[in-house]
């Protein structure tokens, strides 16, 4: 197996609640012994959460902080090196999550702390360009500390590319709008409830666009949800703890295996664990 590399980005200053215990944006070499080596590191960016990788060998970066900094960071990797290629500043704070449409021509993004949604074009070498579209989501639901106001958490395209999907964790709601040329239909979202006191925090596709899998945060949950133009209507509901766990637990990412056979093998070892339905 030969060395390989990859990005990991960290908060590097805290905000609210949320303690910092990260070094920003760090690129790690996995040997081929398994072993993990630190490359080399980008310190000069603040709360560097969440990595898009893009076109090449280029990547974005969401600046997750409540202040005028917030934006989005083009990162170059040169020859083991973390370049800072590009700075945008967005609307919103607290950017917490960006996507990137099936072409590559439109990026989207979340804000935790303002309840913006936005989406913009995005130039051939990736920075970011002018905001064509914004929406800002309001609400609330029943926890009170962490849904006292809408707090959009990710956003998700569809793989066709005509739709935006934005789990909110602070409404209990994943709200689905059109999308095209670079443009939220407000006016024609459509709303999914989650159930109260669950928090959606992030959702992905089946490869068929037939599927969403959505994980609840505050519940650490896991939802199946059938998807068709747009309309959202759940299928199963499972916790993604093994055994009860009486402390406090949140769930924060969600992939899905590359097959199949990847899913049916853990279910046949955890038969109480029952296989989310949904086709790749």
């Amino acid at each position: 197996m030969a060395d390989h590399l990859f990005a990991v980005g960290s908060f590097t200053e805290s905000y609210a609640g949320f303690r910092a215990v990260g070094e920003g944006l760090s690129l790690v070499r996995l040997r081929s012994d398994g072993g993990l080596d630190i490359v080399d590191r980008l310190d000069s960016l603040p709360n560097p959460s969440f990595l898009k990788p893009i076109a090449g060998n280029r990547l974005l970066a969401s600046i997750e902080v409540d202040d005028s900094r917030n934006g989005i960071a083009t990162i170059v990797i040169d020859a083991g090196r973390l370049c800072l290629q590009h700075h945008q500043p967005t609307v919103g704070r607290v950017l917490c999550h960006v996507d990137v449409d099936p072409t590559g021509r439109w990026l989207a993004g979340a804000c935790y702390g303002s309840g913006h949604v936005f989406a913009g074009p995005l130039c051939a070498g990736g920075p970011f360009r002018d905001v064509l579209s914004t929406v800002r989501r309001s609400g609330h639901s029943v926890h009170p500390i962490r849904q006292t106001v809408s707090h959009p958490h990710a956003v998700r395209f569809s793989p066709d590319g005509r739709w935006i999907v934005v789990p909110d964790l602070g409404t209990d709601e994943v709200a689905c709008y059109p999308f095209a040329e670079g443009r939220l239909d407000t006016a024609r979202v459509n709303v999914w409830h989650a159930p109260a006191g669950s928090g959606p925090r992030l959702a992905r596709f089946s490869r068929d666009g037939r599927h969403l899998v959505l994980v609840h945060e505050l519940t650490s949950e896991v939802s199946s949800l059938r998807f068709d133009d747009g309309v959202m209507e759940p299928v199963a509901r499972i916790s993604s703890l093994r055994t009860p766990f009486p402390g406090e637990n949140t769930a924060a990412g969600l992939h899905l295996a590359p097959h199949l056979e990847c899913l049916r093998r853990f279910q046949s070892r955890r038969p109480d664990h029952r296989l989310l339905p949904f086709r790749r």
